[in-house]
């Protein structure tokens, strides 16, 4: 039998057939089910972290709201404006005391008279401080709320009181024209509180950056009014902060030291009157734990796929063996009996197209033998034929030997009558 490779023969084709066959549909819907989940996964992932940072924003931007309506009310009392407007300032000061123990958000309230002059605190400790600067006319709070404006300072390190601090500053008027400033300190540790408690999972976090990209809350310390990711040398994060300057609401999946993260970011609202100071909330995952799932399907995936590929093989082998076997033992029957081999007998005991097959070429080699036999029998008559033929033959030579010399004796025999009548003659 010639000899071929194992995917040449039978077995092999009906092996590679049975795989592809089952494979290429397994490896069809599983690839569409995995993109289509990836898919459902990044919208669900990206909705989560919309709606956290959506929480986030709106529960700083109350805080915010409420500490804006604090410094309009407060620029407005009676007796504080009195105070100022009378230069009565250690009555001021009493009354700014009991406001902020009112309240626990504030590291200091501080009142300027019009000319900037520092007059009157709710800690009598930061007003005796030779440290602190006594006139903060030149201050961007101080000349907007000298013009009539509410004003809320941006996220800074105030050396007044040694800590970092978001100002609300209001004008103090009586009879129309602006006799002061009150301005108040809240204590950034009450927003930085909320950021870090704004968390999903392992790696889910908030962060806060103002319109020219700098980090001004973040879970991580070290970062907050250190990073500007406008400064950014990756140029995605560079593009990421300049659309959140522009107040969007934006997405982006960007590498921050070394971590993929999907970031979703809404801008500031405000609250009530207070419109807002431009910031962007955002809310981070890394990208390893959003596709955790995922992975995982496809690692089940994978593992249905190969133990696929044992079952459908192991049952390929069977199924392909249980059609060469008999078909390789009738190929090998088929050239013993072109070799002249007729005494062999195809066993098949297969009930199927291949046994009949079987039990064709048995029939057939069955009808070879008899006529075989057949011939033989007829050889041995035609044999014993040609021999008595053979007899009859030297019979008939010998009889022909015979009666050829009787007639030579019987000529001998006239030539000498012949002879004796003319001698008799001539006498």
């Amino acid at each position: 039998m010639k000899k071929r490779t194992f995917f040449q023969g039978l077995q092999g084709k009906l092996l590679l057939y049975f795989l592809l066959m089952s494979l290429v549909p397994l490896l069809v819907v599983s690839i569409v089910s995995y993109q289509k989940a990836q898919k459902s996964l990044q919208n669900t992932t990206r909705d989560m972290l919309l709606d956290m940072a959506s929480v986030i924003e709106a529960k700083v931007e109350t805080k915010l709201g409420d500490r804006f309506d604090d410094i309009k009310a407060w620029a407005t009392m009676p007796d504080l404006v009195e105070a100022v407007k009378t230069k009565k300032y250690a009555a001021a000061s009493e009354k700014l005391s009991a406001l902020v123990k009112a309240y626990d958000d504030y590291k200091v309230v501080m009142v300027f008279d019009a000319d900037g002059n520092f007059v009157a605190a709710s800690d009598q400790a930061i007003l005796k401080d030779s440290t602190v600067d006594r006139n903060q006319s030149n201050r961007e709070w101080f000349k907007k709320a000298m013009a009539g404006e509410v004003f809320v300072e941006d996220v800074n390190y105030s050396s007044t009181v040694k800590d970092t601090v978001i100002g609300f500053s209001a004008p103090i008027k009586s009879g129309g024209a602006t006799v002061g400033v009150i301005s108040s300190r809240m204590s950034w540790g009450i927003v930085q509180k909320m950021v870090e408690e704004q968390k999903d999972g392992a790696t889910g976090h908030a962060f806060i950056i103002n319109r020219e990209g700098l980090v001004i809350s973040h879970p991580k310390k070290d970062k907050v009014l250190k990073e500007n990711l406008a400064k950014s040398s990756d140029p995605l994060m560079v593009a990421f902060a300049q659309k959140l300057a522009k107040g969007e609401e934006a997405f982006a999946d960007v590498t921050w030291d070394g971590v993929d993260l999907e970031i979703q970011v809404v801008p500031a609202k405000g609250s009530g009157d207070f419109t807002g100071g431009g910031w962007a909330y955002a809310m981070a995952m890394a990208d390893d734990e959003i596709y955790a799932p995922i992975l995982a399907l496809r690692f089940m995936v994978m593992v249905i796929i190969l133990v696929t590929v044992a079952i459908v093989a192991v049952l390929a082998v069977i199924v392909a063996r249980s059609l060469a076997n008999p078909m390789i033992k009738g190929v090998v029957f088929a050239q013993a009996v072109a070799a002249g081999d007729l005494s062999q007998t195809l066993e098949v005991r297969a009930k199927d197209e291949v046994g009949d097959l079987a039990n064709a070429l048995n029939a057939m080699v069955e009808s070879l033998r008899n006529i075989v036999g057949k011939i033989r029998d007829s050889s041995g008559q035609v044999a014993s034929a040609s021999e008595e033929i053979s007899a009859g033959s030297a019979q008939l030579n010998r009889a022909a030997h015979s009666q050829a010399s009787a007639a030579e004796e019987t000529s001998a025999t006239m030539v000498q009558m012949a002879a004796s009548i003319q001698t008799v003659a001539g006498n």
